[in-house]
């Protein structure tokens, strides 16, 4: 069982056993901050911090009936192999002891007004917080085109980092946007994006066939996969260009998203190089 699981488990067994889901996803939250390492990571939602890794995790833990299949988060049977560390257990606690005993109107007034960036997206916000606070959300003028790989990244990190840009367009450029790792195949990815008010567009027109990058092991391997990717490859998309540049004039907030956490080993940005020296767009190219 992965740790991550084992920790959710035991803050619900810890209070009582159940837990409804607003006080379910503020606690735990509130426990990843007290955490050096934290087991979820959280992005602005509808009704504040929210976590889909944890909620994915939530399904697994009710299909393997460790938790009841209802509405609260309540143990249904709690496994002898979700034992935590003492550390861990201290830090729940902490935690339970310090929070635990608020309602779900002041533990959402808590959160909101001490970590107010992940009350950013919130349907109720107003109802907590103060004028000043709503007004530092607005969103900034400048225009930018950002590069991000989801190499190193769950997806609550990932979709944290364009939220916490402002981004708007996420322009998927792989050729074959399928990954086993959870949330970033093209279906997942697009309905987490859609959720967070960021549109999602699949260009697999601006991909490298996976046959091309097979056997690559030294520097000179992906220079030369670059080189053919720069003269022959997108000499051939034009059209496409002309297009992507045509969209990209109607959002200030652009992200080129692959795999490869370093954008030099990643083909989207030759393709963002190529744009730019060849297109006059007026926007700051930043690679995350």
């Amino acid at each position: 069982m992965y740790y991550r699981r084992k920790i959710l488990l035991n803050l619900v067994n810890k209070f009582s056993r159940e837990l409804n889901r607003t006080k379910f996803y503020k606690l735990l939250f509130l426990l990843s901050q007290k955490q050096d390492v934290p087991s979820y990571n959280f992005v602005p939602y509808q009704y504040g911090c929210y976590s889909f890794l944890a909620e994915k995790d939530l399904s697994v833990l009710k299909k393997f009936e460790y938790l009841e299949n209802s509405n609260k988060i309540k143990i249904k049977n709690f496994p002898t192999e979700a034992i935590v560390s003492e550390d861990s257990v201290s830090s729940i606690e902490f935690v339970l002891k310090k929070y635990g005993n608020l309602t779900s109107k002041d533990l959402i007034g808590f959160v909101y007004n001490n970590y107010p960036y992940y009350a950013k997206k919130s349907h109720i916000r107003d109802k907590f917080l103060s004028k000043t606070i709503l007004n530092k959300f607005n969103d900034d003028i400048c225009k930018a085109i950002y590069s991000i790989g989801y190499e190193g990244k769950d997806i609550d990190e990932y979709l944290n980092t364009l939220i916490s840009h402002n981004i708007t367009l996420l322009c998927d450029v792989r050729k074959n946007p399928i990954s086993m790792k959870f949330g970033f195949s093209k279906n997942q990815l697009k309905s987490y994006c859609e959720k967070l008010d960021i549109k999602y567009l699949h260009f697999p027109q601006f991909g490298i066939d996976s046959v091309k990058r097979k056997k690559l092991e030294t520097d000179d391997d992906y220079a030369k996969l670059f080189t053919y990717y720069r003269n022959r490859v997108l000499p051939l998309c034009t059209e496409h260009i002309e297009n992507l540049v045509e969209l990209i004039s109607t959002h200030r907030k652009i992200a080129f998203t692959c795999f490869e956490a370093d954008s030099n080993m990643c083909h989207r940005s030759y393709l963002l190089d190529y744009i730019f020296k060849s297109k006059n767009l007026g926007y700051k190219l930043i690679h995350l």
